[in-house]
């Protein structure tokens, strides 16, 4: 049985600790530990950072209120 359901996309990215403003993005550099590390650095600032995950990443979660049926939204008002 095929099933649809509306999702939303969020964006997860990381914040420059340094300077507080800059984005932190992919090198392309992957430390071959276990778990992988991935090398990132700042856009404005030019800091290195290394993370377990690679950012940005979407992530993508059921939009919940769209199933609500109408006696349930009817109810909330």
């Amino acid at each position: 049985m095929e099933v649809a359901k509306r999702v939303v996309p969020l964006k997860h990215y990381m914040l420059c600790d340094e300077c507080q403003t800059g984005q932190m993005l992919p090198t392309g550099i992957v430390l071959t530990s276990f778990p992988e590390q991935y090398q990132h650095q700042c856009d404005k600032c030019g800091h290195i950072e290394v993370y377990n995950k690679q950012y940005p990443y979407i992530e993508y979660k059921i939009d919940d209120f769209h199933y609500a049926s109408k006696a349930d939204v009817w109810s909330r008002i």
